[in-house]
């Protein structure tokens, strides 16, 4: 008996993690757009999100049209950028691609040595800037989707947030680790983490997204064979 119950208890936890659906993007809005005609509840449709899974990607202007026309809550939009990260690289929707033919061989390489020339010229004269850099953090652990329920594995989940101002100066980027505030924080430690350099766990930026990535890609692409994929179009 107690194996059965066992079995029972493992079966109701890994159910969410295998029920993960597949869908469209045209298929994710009419779920958006049902959700908030029918005014689900911010968590639980955070939660339905979370177990989705996209066959297309879900690209910055589409993203955007969808948070401009429907009124989500923080943990939704949260969840859809999440998963708009997750779809980064599929390809978009047919219907988003232009219909442009594509370059002849001559007018590829033109294109490669125009990168080229932008990585290695530009870039390193971009003039000095400070910004604030936002990560977001999440993991998959199980979390308690109803009340009073058994913890289950239902996809990634946010598990807090971190700031941090960064220097762009002289072709290099300069950390400022005292300025990190971490928003996951309990209100116990609040007071003292913007006093304390806050510990990154996870992936995280080498610092290299200004020049020396780049760089190192297209440097790949001497001993790589390359191949026109297709053109997309961008917000501009």
């Amino acid at each position: 008996m107690r194996r059965l119950i066992l079995l029972g208890l493992m079966a109701v936890m890994v159910l969410p993690a295998g029920a993960a659906k597949r869908i469209t993007v045209a298929q994710l809005e009419q779920l958006l757009t049902a959700a908030t005609a029918a005014h689900r509840a911010d968590d639980a449709f955070a939660f339905q999100i979370a177990i989705l899974d996209l066959s297309e990607r879900l690209t910055p202007a589409t993203l955007g049209r969808i948070e401009a026309k429907l009124p989500l809550g923080p943990r939704t939009q949260l969840a859809l950028h999440l998963l708009a990260d997750q779809s980064a690289f599929l390809d978009p929707p047919a219907s988003e691609l232009p219909a442009t033919p594509a370059p002849d061989a001559a007018t590829q390489l033109r294109i490669l040595g125009k990168a080229r020339t932008y990585v290695a010229q530009t870039l390193p004269h971009l003039p000095d800037f400070i910004a604030t850099r936002t990560t977001y953090r999440f993991n998959d652990s199980p979390q308690t989707l109803v009340e009073n329920g058994w913890p289950a594995r239902a996809g990634l989940h946010p598990v807090g947030s971190s700031t941090q101002e960064i220097t762009f100066r002289e072709d290099r980027l300069i950390p400022a680790a005292d300025a990190t505030v971490d928003t996951g924080a309990t209100a116990a430690t609040a007071a003292t983490s913007a006093q304390k350099p806050h510990k990154e766990f996870g992936m995280r930026t080498l610092g290299g997204e200004f020049g020396p990535l780049p760089a190192l890609v297209l440097l790949d692409t001497d001993n790589g064979t390359l191949a026109f994929s297709r053109w997309e179009q961008t917000a501009a």
